[in-house]
């Protein structure tokens, strides 16, 4: 009876310091999704026109996806690739969801451009001034002959009204598999942009102002030569950006950013080169324009359009006033417009990390409630408090 009871006493001290540790402070084990809750996320990559999606391009993307989740403070992550075109993400214990496949599935091309210099009619008119608008269809219409003599760089969805369904996507195939059920619509018309053109775009409420001035989103044509090794348009790209002066920051002191949310960026070597180049063109024209057109130097201020994901998101001018050579490319540059600090934060992670090498659209998404694991243990406490009741029983 004695030893039974010793028995007893002794699973009784087991159970209690396994709930001790498990209630316990302490980081505890890693639960999985069924037990923490979460998400999964399937991308799908989609390929540059004309060629095939390769095992490094994803081999390339699941590293890239892994830093930025790293950099959410998500621990062990699984990613994995399926398929041949497509990655899965499993996270545990996100707290905010959304943002989190947002960050993990944003390309972030950044891109610079020479706003005036690369934008072409009617996205410029004879003075040089940008005239924005918000007429999509009519901005490319005409251009559909070209298109189809060049190929294309972008493509774009309307509906019956001309009004935009979807876009821009690099393929008409990838274009239809973002719609819903990868069903286009009655009476829809797909519209090309040709290769050595592209379309950017700018919205007012994200931005805080835009091209033009326009109210709500703009669109702009713009020259597309990435390809040209001696003049290529656009001039600057990810690439060119050193990736640990990239870091989100609260402006201070007063003019571009002053007391908002920003990103700064600074640039390697040959991105500073490239700055400084074209910042002086910038200078220099904006300086001819002034003169020759009698108009205030203010006015003939030229920009450098900071773009992310075919966004503009800012678009600093050059004062050649101040900086007749332009502005040294170790002075880095800003993005501005920003929401909050968190919108800042998260863009400057998608920066740290790279852009990723393919376009990828979210092909599923699962939000795994984490009731189910919570049901699941207290069953299991109450399956383990009715076996140890029964085996007192039975040694009493």
């Amino acid at each position: 009876m004695r030893r039974n009871i010793f028995i007893l006493l002794i699973v009784l001290g087991a159970l209690g310091g396994v709930f001790a540790l498990s209630v316990g402070k302490g980081p505890g084990p890693k639960l999985g999704l069924d037990l923490a809750g979460g998400i999964e996320v399937v991308l799908q990559g989609e390929p540059r026109p004309g060629e095939e999606i390769q095992d490094e391009d994803l081999d390339t993307s699941v590293e890239v996806i892994r830093e930025r989740i790293d950099g959410l403070g998500i621990a062990e992550p699984e990613i994995r690739k399926q398929g041949e075109n497509q990655i899965a993400v499993a996270l545990a214990e996100v707290f905010d969801p959304t943002r989190a496949s947002e960050i993990i599935g944003s390309t972030a091309q950044l891109e610079f451009y020479d706003l005036q210099g690369d934008a072409v009619s009617p996205s410029v008119d004879s003075n040089g001034f940008i005239v924005a608008t918000d007429d999509l269809h009519s901005l490319i219409s005409g251009l559909q002959v070209s298109a189809e003599e060049k190929g294309a760089s972008q493509y774009y969805l309307f509906d019956a009204g001309n009004e935009i369904v979807a876009g821009p996507a690099r393929t008409e195939e990838a274009l239809i598999d973002r719609l819903p059920g990868g069903v286009r619509p009655t009476n829809s018309k797909i519209l090309a942009v040709p290769s050595d053109r592209i379309v950017l775009s700018c919205d007012r409420e994200r931005s805080g102002f835009c091209p033009g001035g326009r109210l709500g989103v703009s669109y702009y044509l713009m020259r597309y030569q990435p390809d040209d090794a001696d003049r290529p348009i656009p001039e600057l790209t990810g690439e060119h950006l050193s990736r640990r002066g990239t870091r989100a920051d609260f402006g201070g002191g007063s003019g571009l950013g002053a007391n908002e949310p920003i990103v700064t960026m600074r640039f390697t070597g040959e991105g500073e080169e490239r700055f400084h180049t074209v910042t002086r063109e910038l200078a220099q024209r904006g300086q001819f324009r002034a003169q020759s057109l009698g108009i205030d130097p203010q006015s003939a201020f030229q920009s450098f359009a900071i773009v992310l994901d075919g966004e503009i998101r800012s678009f600093p001018t050059i004062d050649f006033l101040k900086n007749p050579d332009g502005i040294p490319g170790g002075n880095g540059a800003l993005i501005t417009g920003l929401d909050d600090i968190q919108e800042a934060q998260d863009l400057a992670l998608v920066l740290q990390s790279g852009s990723l090498p393919l376009e990828f659209i979210q092909v599923d998404r699962t939000d795994i409630s984490a009731s189910l694991g919570k049901d699941s243990l207290r069953e299991a406490w109450i399956a383990a408090a009715g076996g140890l009741l029964a085996v007192a029983l039975f040694l009493l």
